[in-house]
């Protein structure tokens, strides 16, 4: 499993603690980009790799560290703020293919550097997204999740493109995509880090953390 974090230790406990309820312990990789809350004492030790940039290079630059570095059969990319609400990764694994997740069609609007007119419509969410890794570490040698795009004003900047080139590249070449709908029953994605700006959803983190660890106690 890796997760890309920066100051959201009660999202990624949530995450992590939601996961271990319906799974083992995973292999989990942690990249975190300058944590200066309690994300580091929460999840450091629960890792088997755990990085700490010097500079926050992003999420898409933070799976694209990791996913070169793991030596596992699977990938799982999840999102720091993920609860699963039960099994998801044997069914997953099940599909056998090269990735399986939710398919997006969300239109983006960019210019790749090195193409013209690249828009990209469907594309897999990373917030819970399987690979088998060596598909994905193959994929990831032409492309990459945060590519430098040109946009239309001139302006260069990375942008998180979610998987939209990665999921080009493995329907280009022929490998087995699965879309995995039955995931939105399976996960709540609390969503793109926005509840750290939004006192509701931050609440709503910190009522479910409570809820499921209570739950816990009690099937103990």
């Amino acid at each position: 499993m890796c997760c890309a974090v920066r100051n959201v230790w009660e999202a990624s406990a949530l995450m992590y603690e939601s996961f271990t309820m319906y799974h083992k312990k995973p292999f989990l990789f942690i990249f975190d980009n300058g944590s200066t809350d309690n994300t580091r004492n929460y999840l450091e030790p629960k890792a088997n790799w755990y990085h700490i940039s010097e500079k926050n290079v992003g999420h898409g630059g933070a799976l694209d560290y990791m996913c070169k570095r793991v030596k596992t059969p699977y990938t799982l990319l999840v999102d720091s703020d993920v609860e699963f609400l039960g099994p998801v990764a044997e069914r997953m694994k099940s599909e056998n293919a090269a990735a399986v997740g939710q398919q997006k069609d969300d239109i983006f609007n960019f210019t790749y550097v090195g193409y013209k007119n690249v828009h990209f419509v469907k594309h897999l969410d990373p917030c819970c997204l399987l690979f088998e890794t060596d598909k994905l570490q193959t994929a990831l040698k032409y492309h990459s999740f945060e590519p430098i795009v040109a946009l239309q004003s001139g302006e260069i900047k990375k942008f998180y493109d979610t998987g939209c080139f990665i999921y080009k590249h493995l329907i280009d070449s022929k490998e087995k995509v699965v879309n995995a709908s039955w995931l939105r029953d399976s996960i709540h994605h609390f969503g793109g880090m926005s509840w750290m700006w939004f006192a509701n959803k931050h609440k709503r983190i910190q009522e479910r953390l409570a809820l499921l660890r209570k739950s816990k106690i009690q099937i103990m």
